[in-house]
């Protein structure tokens, strides 16, 4: 049980020593505030003593520095308190210091998660931890229990501040969902990294699928890419290029995490992708189907230069229907879109065929849980493996190009096919998640949890 106090008393502000204080991010305004609200209000909260203290102090403030520093700018005289026996040892001192903390309406999230976990930490030096042979040892249940929170919310302050402790930078953090989320990825890009070193290393036999399917992702440029395969070789090409959807400029309002995502500016657009499909139509077999994802914005310019490079296109797009989860990067100012359009296309006069015959023109799927996502446009495996089947069909392998792999779904969907992908992205970093996609899952692949 923690300390109680063995009374509330009005007590001279010249008998209380101040030493350190809980409190980390004390700042003018803050206090500023908290002077204006006891000069209107008063003290509500009493401060937190010790009796006895250094030069000839009747008491020592264990809880309410930034209240005493208010109190101090008002010049009051007295001050209620909650007094708390001298015989306390140090591991309570803290530990009431903390709790009084806790109760502080302004605290920021990691402020909160540090002190609970610290004071966890004080029980279990206190009392040693629960068990067998110490049954009246300290638990997360029993912390809690005196907080009046749950053990889970004990457990993630915790896990939090050991995650504070290692990673500083998470306390910039405006929500504790934020900081998890940075947490997140943070970890992931080291498990990325110990993955990819791996698999250069490794070369057990059982390995060999896995480590194919990581080099079909290749880090580099795809008009140098493309500039490299051969003529007539392509069975299907997915192309998805990184449209311009501002995430750079949108990055501090709509997210969370650090984006590692290269978009094209409108004059690239312009450019690069009459240079794209200059390849596609060499690169592409006769009898072969182009898929080409498009912003609205650019859609009668795609048409247009699908056209010069001889290819023909359906009129009416075909799209990925999401359901009711859309999205969106601006949800105070835009409805958020339940689909996305491709375009499909072939060698104008050529014989391609549809693998589905008839097949709607919709595909819906649901959007790649946030949590599984490991780039910002991904889109789910099992939509990719329907769009493939639908336009090259399922086990008579077939070469797929894809030029802006991003997530790289593209290849696990190809590769659940039993076809051949090849593919580029710029980013290092995306291809050591990928790596670790791979490593760390089952073939077949898949974006959703199956059942």
């Amino acid at each position: 049980m923690f300390q109680k106090p063995t009374r509330t008393d009005t007590i001279e502000r010249k008998t209380i020593f101040v030493g350190e204080r809980a409190r980390q991010d004390i700042e003018d305004k803050e206090l500023q505030n908290l002077v204006k609200s006891i000069r209107s209000v008063g003290l509500i909260e009493p401060l937190a003593v010790v009796e006895g203290g250094p030069d000839g102090h009747k008491y020592t403030l264990l809880a309410g520095g930034r209240r005493i520093i208010a109190c101090d700018k008002l010049d009051y005289d007295e001050i209620p308190v909650n007094i708390y026996p001298k015989d306390i040892d140090e591991e309570q001192r803290q530990t009431i210091e903390l709790h009084e903390n806790l109760h502080r309406v302004d605290l920021s999230w990691a402020e909160e998660k540090l002190i609970k976990a610290k004071i966890h930490e004080l029980q279990l030096k206190v009392k040693g931890k629960k068990s067998a042979t110490n049954p009246e040892g300290a638990s997360m249940a029993e912390t809690a229990k005196e907080l009046k929170t749950s053990k889970a919310d004990v457990s993630r302050a915790v896990q939090m501040a050991e995650a504070l402790k290692a990673h500083p930078e998470l306390a910039k953090a405006k929500t504790e969902k934020q900081a998890r989320q940075m947490l997140d990825r943070m970890e992931r890009e080291v498990r990325a990294k110990k993955i990819a070193q791996e698999v250069k290393e490794e070369s057990s036999a059982g390995g060999k699928f896995k480590k194919m399917v990581i080099s079909s992702y290749v880090t580099g440029n795809a008009l140098e890419g493309l500039s490299h395969v051969a003529e007539n070789t392509a069975d299907l090409m997915l192309i998805d290029p990184p449209y311009v959807i501002d995430f750079a400029k949108r990055r501090d309002e709509t997210r969370n995490h650090d984006i590692d995502y290269t978009e094209w500016a409108h004059d690239d657009m312009l450019q690069n992708i009459p240079a794209v499909l200059a390849y596609a139509s060499k690169i592409l077999k006769p009898e072969g189907w182009l898929i080409l994802w498009f912003a609205t914005t650019y859609q009668q310019f795609l048409y247009d230069m699908l056209g010069k490079f001889k290819f023909a296109a359906n009129t009416m797009p075909a799209i990925w229907y999401k359901g009711g989860q859309g999205e969106t990067m601006r949800p105070d100012m835009a409805l958020a879109p339940t689909y996305e359009p491709f375009i499909y296309a072939r060698h104008a006069g050529a014989k391609a065929k549809l693998v589905k015959k008839g097949r709607s023109c919709v595909f819906h799927f649901k959007p790649v849980p946030p949590a599984k996502k490991i780039h910002e446009t991904e889109k789910p495996i099992e939509l990719m493996e329907e769009i493939i089947a639908t336009f090259s069909g399922v086990h008579d392998r077939k070469t797929i190009v894809s030029p802006f792999l991003g997530s790289g779904n593209d290849i696990l969907a190809g590769v659940n096919h039993g076809h051949r992908v090849i593919g580029w992205d710029l980013s290092e970093k995306q291809s050591e998640l990928f790596a670790d996609r791979v490593m760390s899952s089952i073939h077949p692949f898949r974006s959703y949890d199956e059942g």
